[in-house]
């Protein structure tokens, strides 16, 4: 395993706000937020990786079309290197983003990415 590929849902209508694609460290932000309390990890161990979150915690940083930091470490696989802070894949739906309210739950998936 290299990373993740993360999927921000609203909870409610299942409309995607943003997705992209992150070495191994790149859901520290989400685990964060579950041992403060303002998350809850739904599906853990099996894939997805899921969170359900109010959207308060993750618009600043989509309204600004930046996503959260990361550390880790340097990993590779057979035919790919990734760096920390490495990403790809970025897609916002800004249309989405901007409709969204600060009190809508969001559901955030993180799949295994090879």
């Amino acid at each position: 395993m290299l990373g993740w590929h993360i999927i921000v849902r609203k909870a409610e209508t299942q409309e995607i706000l943003t997705s992209w694609v992150v070495g191994l460290a790149g859901i520290d932000w989400l685990r964060d937020l579950v041992l403060e309390g303002w998350a809850e990890q739904t599906h853990k161990g099996c894939l997805p990786n899921s969170f359900l979150l109010k959207a308060h915690h993750a618009l600043p940083f989509l309204k600004a079309r930046k996503l959260p930091a990361y550390g880790g470490s340097v990993v590779g696989g057979e035919n790919s290197v990734r760096f920390p802070g490495w990403r790809a894949d970025i897609e916002f739906f800004d249309d989405i983003i901007e409709a969204t309210h600060d009190d809508d739950m969001l559901n955030v998936a993180a799949w295994d990415d090879d």
